[in-house]
């Protein structure tokens, strides 16, 4: 089978419906490559964003999802090999569901704690350079850091 058999095989079974949907958001991804110079400049204007996060820690809510998942559809098939297929369907759902939950319970957890480490971790280094600045200038008035302005 070619492309063209594939792309006529495919094309026969689009519906009004697909193309009431595929349509409009074709429009808006197109009204925003032309808004961005075709992506260019979509970040041009954004502020950037700091994080103390460490490279692996954005797989460990995925490797436990895709984990405890794949290890829930093992053991429901070992111990109930007989169910009809639309209740095993109906199993897996429910445990890609909850997986999915727990997933974005986890990433919100994780990016809470390590978003307050570094306020946390900023003010100390904003109050240690402050203090810094204090001993060579012999005092201040106001204090100025990136985060915070703060009148004594």
């Amino acid at each position: 089978m070619n492309a063209l058999e594939i792309l006529k095989k495919f094309g026969s079974e689009i519906t009004v419906t697909d193309g009431i949907i595929f349509l409009p958001g074709v429009i808006l991804f197109g009204i925003w490559l032309l808004k961005t110079s075709f992506g260019r400049k979509a970040l041009a204007n954004s502020v950037p964003r700091r994080n103390n996060m460490p490279l692996y820690l954005p797989f460990i809510p995925l490797l436990l999802w895709f984990g405890t998942v794949s290890l829930a559809i093992t053991i429901t098939a070992k111990l109930l090999p007989d169910l009809p297929d639309w209740q095993g369907a109906l199993l897996d759902n429910a445990y890609l569901s909850i997986g999915a939950i727990a997933a974005m319970a986890v990433i919100i957890l994780l990016a809470r704690m390590f978003t307050l480490y570094f306020l946390i971790l900023a003010q100390f280094l904003c109050a240690l350079r402050e203090y810094n600045h204090k001993l060579k200038m012999c005092g201040s008035s106001v204090r100025k850091c990136g985060l915070v302005v703060v009148d004594k």
